[in-house]
């Protein structure tokens, strides 16, 4: 197992083991999130390195249908801004702005509206 997928594994049972909130696990990546009702707030989106791209596009189109089928109105989260390449992609697959602050950008997707493709 190389030095990543160690990493990750690590992550996953700490995940398990230490918080809070829920999580979406795929092979190589999770999405943490809080089901908060009509929304879901995603704290964090995480894929090793050599499978990001097509992955996290995956794992995030999953995870729409996923917030679809907990009859949720939509999700959101917070997007750094030193991460900027995953902002754009966001954008990109339909999320629109809510909120810029001197960190981070309030990122919403409406479910009834967004088909990511």
């Amino acid at each position: 197992m190389d030095n990543n997928l160690k990493a990750f594994d690590l992550l996953r049972q700490a995940a398990l083991e230490y918080s809070g909130a829920e999580y979406k696990f795929y092979n190589s990546g999770f999405i943490k999130y809080v089901n908060k009702g009509d929304f879901i707030f995603i704290e964090d989106i995480y894929t090793i390195p050599e499978h990001r791209g097509e992955l996290t596009k995956y794992m995030v189109s999953s995870f729409v249908q996923f917030a679809r089928e907990e009859q949720a109105m939509g999700i959101y989260g917070n997007v750094y801004h030193a991460n900027k390449k995953s902002l754009d992609k966001f954008l990109k697959w339909g999320l629109r702005k809510l909120k810029t602050t001197d960190e981070y950008t309030v990122v919403l997707m409406d479910l009834q509206e967004v088909v990511i493709g």
